[in-house]
């Protein structure tokens, strides 16, 4: 019975004593997935990416998992190479936008591009090749898709624009996402030339696109000053990260179950 009791005293000390540790992590995630929402002094979208399989997007002005050399590239000597890259923010839309109606969604991409992609006349595509597709969309809805012909090896900047409407001005959150999709599909001509070891001198297929580290490419949202308001955003209720009045309260259970079995006995009289 001693023993138990022990036990039960120094559980009661550990829960008297907060931890700190986990709810510190917490804190530091939450603070660097706040750099990366919108807010009133932010409101510029940017696109990343680890040069491989990995693009992401999200409203910070940096990522320390960016290419080193600020660009995705891709390159087919003589087949051909699809780019398909989807830039869907990460984290996740947390915040609820008021998007000003009637003022416009401003977005610039660069590229560089090299070899054939026009159908027709003397190229290497036969129906199997196509422009640059930009597609911006805020969660399951296409806000803007746009289609471009860029001039071949040569750094190259396409804008474009999207007026926001009433139906697409209230942004909720995670159901309104934004992604921005670029898409395209190149044929490169390189071959073996005359010479043994040496090429014939025609272009491969390349494409080259700039991130957002120089901003290079980027996507400005009309966000409307509504959207900062505490009643804008009442309806988000933020995780807490320690609660102490917890663990004083169990703390002081538990030392009431101790007090309960450190009661003494009464003492026990004998009739003789």
């Amino acid at each position: 019975m001693r023993g138990f009791r022990i036990v039960v005293t120094l559980m009661a000390l550990m829960l008297m004593v907060p931890v700190h540790g986990s709810a510190d992590m917490t804190a530091m995630q939450q603070s660097q997935s706040d750099e990366e929402q919108p807010d009133a002094n932010n409101t510029t979208l940017r696109i990343w990416s680890n040069g491989n399989q990995n693009h992401w997007s999200h409203f910070g002005s940096s990522d320390d998992q960016n290419d080193e050399e600020n660009i995705w590239y891709g390159e087919s000597s003589s087949s051909t190479l699809t780019v398909d890259l989807k830039f869907t923010m990460k984290p996740t839309l947390s915040k609820r936008l008021n998007m000003t109606v009637g003022e416009d969604i401003v977005g610039k991409v660069k590229v560089k591009v090299n070899g054939d992609y026009q159908n027709g006349g003397d190229s290497n595509c036969n129906n199997d090749c196509s422009n640059l597709t930009l597609k911006l969309k805020s969660g399951a809805n296409t806000l803007f898709e746009g289609e471009y012909a860029p001039p071949l090896d040569q750094d190259h900047e396409i804008s474009f624009t999207y007026t926001i409407t009433e139906d697409d001005a209230l942004w909720d959150k995670s159901s309104a996402n934004p992604s921005l999709h670029v898409y395209m599909k190149l044929k490169g001509s390189e071959g073996p030339g005359i010479i043994p070891g040496t090429t014939n001198g025609q272009p491969p297929a390349e494409f080259t696109l700039y991130l957002s580290g120089d901003n290079s490419s980027k996507i400005e949202f009309p966000i409307d000053e509504s959207s900062w308001d505490e009643s804008f955003q009442s309806d988000e209720m933020p995780m807490p990260v320690e609660t102490p009045g917890f663990t004083l309260v169990a703390g002081a259970a538990a030392m009431g179950m101790a007090a309960v079995w450190f009661r003494p006995r009464p003492e026990e009289h004998s009739d003789d």
